[in-house]
């Protein structure tokens, strides 16, 4: 089991999407996905966490719920994540 923390939650907007900064976790999630092609029981877990003013944000609408869960299970599977 790997579990990679290197996502970000966009504050005010409701959404997560991997750091590009200070070095691009698209090219690190692309790679753990190699390893996972060799070896198919790996589990890639992604964490997911957030301050509390991002979270604020987040839980005050059913909207905004929705589009953070939406981002979340969007990325879980672009990345081909467990």
């Amino acid at each position: 089991i790997i579990i990679f923390g290197c996502v970000i939650e966009k504050q005010n907007q409701s959404y997560i999407e991997p750091l590009t900064k200070p070095y691009d976790c698209r090219n690190v999630f692309k790679k753990l996905n190699y390893l996972k092609q060799l070896n198919p029981n790996l589990k890639l877990l992604i964490s997911m966490g957030t301050n509390s003013d991002a979270m604020h944000y987040i839980v005050q609408t059913e909207s905004s719920i929705k589009n953070y869960t939406k981002s979340a299970v969007d990325l879980v599977l672009e990345y081909g994540y467990d």
